[in-house]
């Protein structure tokens, strides 16, 4: 990983880490900071660890976040980044910047994603994200090799709004 020329995020990892007071820092900095349901906490979290089983899991559960304004919903989607990763990373990405930062990393971020910003492109991003598939397309600088690119991260999105395409849902 370190030799690799992909954009992996870092991951700050604490070798001298102790699991009582990791879990005791977890229920206390995040589990108890999140606005919603109990039960829904468990569900956050239990699906927040998938991430690290992806490449077991056939199928990936979007995860959104939706509420009214200042509801609480970048803050958790902010304490879950720093979580994995140590650091934020929320973002409105292009699609295209949504496929390759997805393909490489076990978390992507899409912040304040309304409906008015769907597009077919990030519908269908998603869609694959959640099904595991990948789409064809032409290798840079070649008129006839294809690669796949296929997201491989759990996906969150924060909005206001809550879904209405039966297929994210």
């Amino acid at each position: 990983l370190l030799k690799s020329s992909k954009k992996i995020l870092p991951v700050n990892f604490l070798p001298d880490a102790d699991i009582h007071e990791g879990m005791m820092a977890l229920k206390e900095l995040i589990f108890d900071n999140l606005t919603c349901e109990k039960e829904q906490r468990y569900l956050i979290l239990c699906w927040l660890m998938s991430a690290f089983l992806l490449e077991f899991a056939p199928y990936m559960g979007l995860m959104k976040f939706s509420g009214p304004t200042e509801s609480g919903k970048t803050t958790a989607a902010r304490l879950l980044s720093l979580l994995i990763y140590g650091n934020e990373h929320l973002g409105d990405p292009s699609t295209a910047a949504a496929y390759a930062v997805a393909a490489q990393n076990p978390l992507l971020i899409i912040d304040n994603l309304e409906y008015d910003d769907f597009t077919k492109s990030i519908l269908k991003f998603l869609l694959l994200s959640a099904t595991k598939g990948g789409k064809e397309k032409r290798t840079q600088g070649t008129d006839t090799d294809t690669i796949q690119e296929k997201p491989k991260a759990l996906v969150l999105i924060t909005a206001i709004e809550p879904f209405t395409k039966a297929e994210l849902i």
